[in-house]
This record gives structure tokens, sequence and C-alpha cells, in this order.
């Protein structure tokens, strides 16, 4: 779990960022303006700083520059993610030396950064078995989903596979003591789709499939599952040939 800032002026952007994050596990404290942030910062320490470049009184490169400049509390170390709608060459070259992790144009996607989150935050792995229900599992047709799994639970742990074959049929039999995986869930219909939605309340179900959550958004997977499963998502490779 990290403790991150926000900083930005759009009570919208603030809101969505700061419900995907404190899903993820993070402490999230907000802040709607640059002179706000600097009050954050000179009473508490954080491991991460997402800030507005374009905001009233203070922009975000001041508020950078005290950071990194003046040593603010302890925070000059802190990792920072920019967020823009637009700033010149001189700014972002300025941004840039002052060693941001990555600059995103706005509207940022929040999916996007919340996955990059977790990269600067992996979480452990009893966390990952707490929170199973939230995991998407990503990679071929080859990736060994269960196996992968494995890595994460208990020797009395449960897993069952199905196929999304089964949830088409509407055919699927969940176990409430067992953790499920779905697999291939790309090839659910909307039917199929439906169905796995009013069955695994109170299930921990992982999603498995082929394609990222983006892609899945923009086939049309229902928004249920892409909200309940698009949260989190770990890379699965294929087994060694």
């Amino acid at each position: 779990m990290a403790k991150v800032l926000i900083v930005d002026d759009n009570i919208v952007c603030r809101s969505i960022l700061s419900l995907l994050l404190t899903h993820q596990g993070h402490k999230v404290t907000l802040a709607e303006d640059g002179q706000t942030a600097l009050d954050c910062l000179k009473s508490d320490k954080f491991d991460l700083i997402i800030l507005d470049h374009m905001m009233p009184d203070i922009s975000g490169l001041d508020v950078l520059r005290l950071v990194r400049k003046d040593g603010l509390m302890n925070n000059e170390s802190c990792p920072v993610i920019v967020i823009s709608g637009g700033f010149t060459p001189e700014e972002r070259a300025e941004y840039e030396t002052l060693g941001v992790v990555d600059i995103h144009k706005k509207p940022a996607d929040p999916k996007y950064l919340c996955d990059q989150v977790l990269r600067l935050f992996p979480k452990p792995k009893e966390k990952v078995k707490m929170e199973i229900r939230h995991l998407t599992l990503i990679g071929s047709r080859n990736a060994p989903f269960h196996d992968f799994l494995r890595k994460f639970l208990s020797p009395e742990d449960s897993v069952v596979q199905l196929n999304a074959e089964q949830f088409n049929s509407g055919l699927a039999v969940l176990d409430h003591n067992a953790i499920t995986l779905v697999q291939f869930a790309e090839d659910l219909t909307p039917a199929g789709q439906k169905l796995l939605e009013e069955k695994m309340i109170g299930i921990k179900v992982v999603l498995c499939t082929t394609k990222t959550i983006d892609q899945l958004e923009d086939s049309g997977f229902r928004t249920g599952l892409i909200f309940r499963f698009g949260v989190r998502s770990m890379q699965v490779a294929d087994n060694p040939v």
C-alpha cells in the first residue's frame, strides 16, 4: 500500500482517481490546488504524488520545484506523475529535469494511471490472495493461468476452472468455497457476461483473458464486469518452450 497525494483542481478527476486507488488498497489524500498540496507535503510524507500542471495561483511545476529544490519536508525524492492539459516545451523539459516518472495528457486514462501505480507499488502476495476477487490475469491461449495463480495461494485453497462456453450456455456452477478461474473471458457472449455478473456476488472469481481491460471495454464488455475486474491486472507469460 502506498500513500498517494492527488493534486488536481478538477473534482471529477480527483474523485475517480481516489476511488480507484483506494480500491487498490492505497491511502489517498486529496488536494484541490497547489497551496493545499504544499500544506499536505509540509505535514506528511508521501510515496507518490499525482500532480496536475494547470491550477490556479500555484502551478504543478511550482509545487514540484519546491518539493525537489527546497527539500519540502522529506518529500524531495518522492515519485511524481504529472497530468496536464498542455504546457510549453520549456515546461515539459523542466518537469523531466526534475525527475518525474511520467507525463500524461488530459484527459488522463484513470485505469492506465492505476495500472502504473500498481507497477510502482506491486502488492505483496498475501494482498493478492485477500483481494483475489478483483484480479484479472492477462496472457495468451497458452498462458498457464491456473499454475500462475497457485503461486499466490495456500495448498488448501481450491481452484475451479470454467471456460466462457459454460457461462454462454448457462451451465456454469460456481462454488462458494473455491476460487473460480474464468478461462478466455473475451469469448463470453452478452448472456454469458450477464450470468457471470449475477453469479459472482460473494464469490472469488478471477477473470482470465488474452485481451487487456481496454480491449475488452472497446469490444463492448459489460460495464459492471469491467469495473469489477479492471481495477488490477497481472501479466501471465506462456509456458517456456
